[in-house]
């Protein structure tokens, strides 16, 4: 048998076992292969890096306080506090910005609180402004008006009666000072609060 024949028939055998081992080898090496093929093409892309790192870009921060929609809110990372009150509706007309930093970066799972502004009670204000909308007359007035000054109680209330009916009207204000216990500084302070008249 020449050469010739002998490549004719051995051939196709050696070509269909190359064909099997190749087979072979794709069946048990293509799994990993395509996997990793896929991670470094995935870690190749910006867009999905982007999309796996979402979260960690994203805080949740809980503000409360003088707000307008005091709650819990998803924020980007390097965010700062006067952007996470601007997502909360912004502040109130009440809010006291004495001790917040506005300029502070947030960190993820914090609590943010605006405190309130301290006002003093209204009811001294009023009551002082409707003291010197009506002047007390300290030659007509009761017990019971005097008593509405803060700093005289009724002791001193009824002392002031007592001499205005032993000596008379008081010519002004100032002869307070000859009631017992009663000086000019107390006269100047209850002034502060009522316009007394004479």
């Amino acid at each position: 048998m020449d050469r010739k024949k002998i490549i004719k028939t051995i051939a196709p055998a050696l070509a269909l076992g190359c064909i099997c081992l190749c087979i072979l080898i794709y069946e048990k090496w293509k799994q990993p292969l395509t996997d990793k093929w896929i991670q470094h093409e995935l870690k190749k892309s910006p867009l999905t890096e982007n999309v796996l790192t979402k979260k960690k870009l994203t805080h949740t921060i809980h503000i409360a306080g003088a707000v307008n929609k005091p709650g819990v809110y998803h924020i980007n990372h390097g965010k700062r506090v006067m952007d996470i009150i601007e997502q909360a509706g912004g502040l109130k007309t009440n809010a006291n910005l004495d001790k917040v930093n506005l300029a502070a970066k947030i960190k993820d799972g914090k609590r943010i609180f605006i405190p309130f502004k301290k006002h003093r009670p209204l009811l001294a204000k009023n009551t002082s402004m409707t003291y010197k909308m009506s002047p007390i007359n300290i030659n007509n007035a009761t017990q019971k008006i005097f008593c509405t000054i803060n700093g005289i109680g009724p002791k001193t209330a009824q002392s002031i009666i007592r001499y205005r009916q032993k000596h008379g009207l008081f010519k002004n204000v100032d002869e307070l000072q000859k009631v017992k216990g009663i000086s000019l500084k107390k006269i100047r302070k209850w002034q502060q609060q009522a316009q007394l008249i004479h």
